[in-house]
């Protein structure tokens, strides 16, 4: 299951990320029309970061919506819908008339046009609706699932969904790279690699599409913190990949009075297993847990369960209950859990393997493959 990240920061650290690059202040005028708002109320953001801007405007009952706004080119423009709870972003360049057309249901699919940057990334979901728009429906019915009592029938279908995601999300993606080799000048396509390939690609595939883009574009602050990101994240990746030493850590146990740290499992080899109560894919970790415990005996092997979870009351429950023969941690902090910055956890469930000289010697691999190395 993928990270879940907090949408309203992204969109704040995009402004950020664009203040630094002002010229002189245009006025701009957008107009648009958006079928099926359930709020007349739209949001406008506008400016740097040390003077935010906030406008409140209001659309018809047919969602028509006019206003102008001054703005620095490359300053993107942030127009919040439906109560913040979808958003749209506004490129001003060249002193265009911008207008904006589309449906609240399918955000995604919301066409901003005027200038090159907006037309080029308008152009690009043009090409993909069919892919955007089947992706929006699968989510919103994999979303109308998990808010009714599931079933085994209701827990098919979503692990379905998730897949079909999934494989759109990588559809997208190749999209994405395809347009960033057919423009490699464009700034249209540092937006996209940021929007698909940083979100969806692997750090070290992810540089080599960087790689192609060219001229101006890579002048631009977004491309310079693109680039620094997607740095910083191949090396995350390569202090825990597989023949690293494995970084050391401090975390409480679910006694809350005892810390566990790879000096606690000395002479063996640890199994990290990273989970979460919340995890659809997670269903099973407990009988693969148990199954390794009773082929590799606790004096050869250690296993420390993480719980990415905000309730530590299910995992003591459970462990009391099932008198369960691993150390378990359960970090509140969920995705902001240092260890699971630290051995670069992006999805669950997800396992690490370390033999007894600190060494990462396997990451992710299943049950069988577990088993049959640390018999070996």
């Amino acid at each position: 299951m993928r990270r879940i990240y907090s949408y309203c920061f992204y969109i704040f650290l995009f402004i950020i990320i664009f203040s630094s690059c002002k010229n002189n202040s245009n006025t701009y005028h957008i107009e648009g029309k958006i079928k099926n708002l359930t709020a007349s109320e739209l949001y406008v953001v506008t400016g740097a970061q040390d003077s935010l801007k906030v406008d409140t405007i209001f659309s018809n009952k047919e969602g028509r919506f006019s206003f102008k706004i001054q703005s620095d080119s490359l300053s993107p423009v942030i127009i919040y819908l439906e109560k913040g709870k979808i958003w749209m972003t506004v490129w001003p360049e060249d002193k265009h008339k911008i207008t904006l057309s589309g449906d609240a249901v399918y955000p995604e699919l919301i066409l901003v046009k005027g200038g090159g940057i907006n037309d080029l990334l308008s152009k690009f979901k043009e090409e993909n609706y069919d892919i955007i728009k089947e992706r929006r429906d699968l989510i919103d019915r994999k979303s109308a699932l998990e808010k009714i009592d599931t079933s085994t029938v209701d827990m098919d279908n979503k692990h379905q969904y998730s897949s079909k995601i999934l494989n759109l999300n990588y559809t997208l993606k190749n999209k994405a790279e395809n347009f960033i080799v057919a423009n490699p000048e464009a700034f249209a396509s540092v937006v996209l690699f940021h929007d698909y390939l940083m979100a969806w690609g692997e750090p070290q595939e992810a540089l080599k599409y960087l790689g192609y883009i060219k001229g101006k574009a890579t002048e631009t602050q977004l491309y310079k913190d693109v680039l620094r990101d997607l740095n910083d994240m191949v090396m995350k990746i390569e202090r825990a990949s597989v023949g690293s030493k494995a970084p050391d850590f401090s975390v409480l146990a679910i006694n809350e009075k005892d810390t566990i740290n790879l000096d606690t499992f000395k002479d063996r080899y640890l199994l990290l297993s990273f989970t979460a109560s919340w995890c659809e894919f997670c269903c099973d970790d407990y009988k693969e847990l148990a199954q390794i415990r009773k082929e590799i005996g606790k004096n050869q092997l250690g296993i420390l369960v993480i719980a990415l979870d905000r309730d530590k009351m299910i995992w003591k429950k459970l462990v009391e209950k099932e008198k369960l023969d691993w150390k378990y941690s359960v970090d509140t902090l969920e995705w902001l859990s240092p260890i699971a910055d630290l051995y670069n956890i992006g999805e669950i469930p997800a396992n690490v393997l370390i033999d007894k000289n600190r060494i990462v010697v396997g990451r992710d691999l299943p049950v069988d493959s577990l088993i049959y190395m640390l018999k070996k």
